[in-house]
């Protein structure tokens, strides 16, 4: 169905965010290794390279909430560990409090959990081949009424697409415990993310999308001092000194979207300071014709896929001529779309205001 529009169309917000949301986030957990385990040895090549990129921010005060493993990372999906205190399957499933999954879903955006050897698709098994069901926090909310996440959101990593602008809005990946420096050594962890997500890594700096590396816990030497960073294109390379937890890494995605706070991330910070100031850019349809062809576009420079907040488009097309939306196309809060006065502006695809 065609939707014509001959209005003048102004959307924008009063205020426009410090950051703009990334397309995607990609949130990768290692295991059971303070930040003095990884930083300079040479056995993590590669995630020292990443350190040492100029879109990584180093969060050189991050520390870990408790010990085992399950209750600090129920804690990063919930902003609580639920009650949990050990690394056995939690009582009183499934859960019904916030979580970031759910706060995802609920304001139409996407969010997958995928786990190295998940045995299927919704699986609550406990081990499976090195996976271990209390690295997978989601699978504790799966078939609830209340906040719940879908079977269909607890994936096995063999699902994580090859095509990165497929990924969800959130992703957690979760190594086997052979895998995530748990049960193998760091340089086995460090050449599995190398494999795995070095394309992803490579996508997110230049395509407005994040990867979070961090760890559940240290090894129990140095008060549960852990490595976490931050690695974007929008992001000012460095090291940071703002004190964090899981707790401020989740409100901080929550932030990114204007979800509600899950559990303690209501009373915690989101990191702030390691993002860059975009210049605001404005796209201007002078053509006539389709969206996606670039001769329709002032100097030939075309939005890209979503007009992200602070940049603007203007559908000005000249001598009679319409812009026709034929792709699906993304305003985000805080960005400005106008439609000039007697212009035409034709939907045949969608048009959508997040």
């Amino acid at each position: 169905m065609k939707h014509l529009f001959r209005i003048l169309l102004v959307i924008a917000p009063q205020n426009i965010p410090a950051q703009i949301p990334p397309t995607h986030i990609v949130i990768v957990i290692f295991e059971n290794q303070s930040v003095d385990s990884i930083v300079g040895n040479p056995a993590a090549p590669y995630i020292n390279s990443l350190l040492n990129n100029s879109r990584t921010a180093s969060l050189i005060q991050s520390y870990s909430l408790t010990h085992p493993s399950q209750p600090n990372y129920i804690s990063l999906f919930s902003g609580s560990s639920q009650g949990a205190t050990d690394d056995n399957i939690p009582d009183n499933l499934p859960f019904t409090a916030p979580n970031i999954g759910a706060e995802l879903i609920n304001n139409s955006y996407s969010f997958i959990g995928y786990s190295e050897n998940l045995p299927y698709t919704g699986s609550t098994d406990s081990v499976f081949n090195g996976y271990a069901r209390k690295h997978n926090p989601w699978a504790n909310w799966q078939g609830s009424s209340i906040n719940g996440i879908p079977a269909t959101s607890n994936r096995a990593f063999t699902d994580f697409p090859v095509n990165y602008s497929y990924l969800p809005t959130v992703s957690f990946v979760i190594p086997t415990l052979y895998n995530d420096m748990h049960d193998g050594s760091i340089s086995t962890g460090d050449e599995w993310l190398k494999t795995n997500l070095d394309g992803y890594i490579e996508y997110c700096l230049t395509n407005n999308s994040l990867f979070i590396l961090t760890f559940d816990e240290d090894n129990s030497l140095s008060n549960n001092h852990i490595l976490t960073f931050f690695t974007g294109e929008h992001i000012v390379g460095g090291r940071y000194g703002q004190m964090v937890t899981h707790y401020n890494v989740l409100r901080t995605i929550e932030e990114f979207y204007s979800l509600s706070y899950a559990g303690a991330s209501a009373d915690s910070s989101a990191i702030k300071k390691v993002w860059q100031t975009i210049t605001p850019v404005t796209y201007t349809f002078i053509g006539n014709g389709n969206w996606d062809i670039s001769s329709n576009w002032q100097d030939g420079i075309m939005p890209p896929n979503i007009l992200l907040p602070g940049n603007e488009i203007i559908v000005d097309p000249q001598f009679g001529g319409q812009c026709i939306v034929n792709v699906p196309y993304t305003v985000s809060n805080g960005a400005m779309f106008k439609i000039i006065p007697g212009k035409n502006l034709i939907i045949e695809s969608k048009l959508i205001f997040n």
